[in-house]
């Protein structure tokens, strides 16, 4: 089962902008709260101090009035700080409680119940403000209607919000910049550490190394380091063991070679074909070890190009001379000249262990086709059963070897990936590759001159 993975910069941006609407939200709310303490507080100033105003030009007009004669007069007040707009509602009472004055819009059940006490009081969608009786005993209730606050306070909820839409695409995007920007120093990191491989254990540096990741990369660096001298030590110690072994092997095989042509016992030629066959299948071992060590040490590309006709011509001649195998080569050469900068030795390399490969498991010694006729691209097929697609994944894992009784040692091919990487050249694999459902062909496909410039 593949594990599901998160993106860390999403994440972030995410969480950033969640805890943004959030504390915007918590913000809203807070003004509000305050805004509405504080505009309540203002206006009911506001409604107090016009009452206080009023009392004493109200009380001059109702002067001669008898309440238990005449009936309340309209009074409609034109004073200069009273704005037109503000829909007071008032009336005056006479220390007995009788109303004296009325304003305009008036309604009896407006003030109904309200008690003649000094003081701020909400009734019926009102703020009512009843002022302390003057020298005379008269009262003046005023009330304003609530509906002009809640208004206010919308408005002020909708000029908050209007803002925060307004600001809403800048801080998107700011945060997604910021992420982007310090996030990717998390994402070169990653980038850095994924892309170090057998072929390449440099350190690892960052444009910008932060405090908190420098433990990190200090660590990965040490072990980087203390792996590349791992595999440095081993390279070396492959390189030389095979190496010392070639000469001892060479001359154990050439003794064995004379001692089972001098002599005519029938046991002395069997035991010493038998140790002529292990000493061949060591000295192949050898030979594939030091491809190995110098497939290790990344000598996929060179300096110069290579023209790879020469090189193609050179190994199936090699191999036809020393194998006797020229009778089942079939070799269709380049028609034209094609030039590459894969190394010409590293190129051998992996032409020698696929022609190899294809000669041992050719069933009955059937022929080895290879097809070089394409600019760059380079077949080597031969005719065998074909291979599982499951075991066709694992045919370049080193150190695996394929079903049958065929002598190998399971590392020729993934030397070859290995070589065919470091070059840049694409490798596949294709089996069947006939229409009788047969066949193993290894196709390899060599970058250009040009493309490497």
């Amino acid at each position: 089962m593949n594990e599901k993975h998160t993106s860390f910069k999403r994440q972030l941006t995410k969480s950033l902008l969640i805890w943004a609407i959030t504390l915007w939200i918590f913000s809203t709310i807070a003004a509000t709260v305050v805004f509405t303490e504080e505009y309540d507080e203002l206006l009911d100033l506001n409604l107090e101090t016009t009452a206080q105003l009023m009392l004493p030009i109200a009380q001059s007009e109702s002067v001669n009035l008898n309440p238990s004669i005449n009936t309340p007069k309209l009074f409609t007040p034109d004073l200069p700080w009273l704005d037109k707009d503000e829909s007071f509602i008032f009336h005056l009472l006479d220390k007995n409680g009788s109303v004296l004055l009325i304003s305009a819009l008036y309604s009896e059940d407006l003030f109904k119940g309200l008690p003649l006490k000094e003081g701020l009081a909400k009734q019926g969608g009102y703020r009512l403000f009843t002022t302390h009786p003057n020298s005379k005993g008269s009262v003046l209730q005023i009330a304003i209607p609530l509906a002009e606050r809640n208004q206010a306070i919308i408005d002020n909820l909708l000029s908050l919000g209007v803002s925060f839409l307004l600001l809403l695409p800048f801080m998107l995007y700011s945060i997604r910049y910021l992420t982007k920007k310090y996030g990717g120093v998390i994402s070169s990191l990653s980038n850095a550490i994924g892309s170090r491989n057998g072929a390449d254990l440099s350190p690892i540096k960052l444009d910008q190394n932060f405090s908190e990741l420098v433990p990190t990369v200090s660590s990965v660096n040490a072990l980087l380091e203390r792996l590349r001298k791992s595999l440095s030590n081993e390279r070396d110690f492959s390189t030389n063991v095979a190496h010392e072994l070639r000469t001892p092997l060479a001359i154990s095989l050439a003794q064995t070679q004379r001692l089972k042509a001098s002599s005519n016992d029938a046991n002395v030629i069997e035991r010493s074909t038998e140790i002529e066959a292990g000493l061949k299948r060591l000295a192949d071992l050898t030979e594939k070890l030091l491809q190995l060590s110098r497939s290790d040490a990344g000598i996929g590309l060179a300096a110069e190009k290579t023209e790879i006709s020469r090189v193609i011509k050179l190994v199936v001649d090699g191999l036809s001379i020393s194998n006797k195998t020229a009778s089942r080569i079939k070799l269709i050469q380049p028609v034209s000249q094609f030039l590459s900068f894969i190394d010409p030795d590293a190129l051998a390399i992996i032409l020698s262990n696929l022609i190899d490969n294809a000669l041992k498991h050719s069933v009955g010694g059937k022929e080895v086709l290879i097809d070089a006729a394409q600019a760059g691209v380079i077949k080597v097929i031969n005719d065998c059963e074909a291979v599982s697609s499951k075991n066709l994944k694992m045919v370049c894992t080193r150190f695996q070897r394929g079903s049958g009784d065929v002598a190998g040692f399971g590392i020729g091919l993934s030397i070859v990936q290995s070589l065919c990487t470091q070059a840049g050249a694409d490798l596949k694999i294709t089996s069947p590759c006939n229409e009788n459902g047969r066949g193993f062909e290894v196709t390899i496909e060599l970058p250009s001159a040009e493309e490497h410039v």
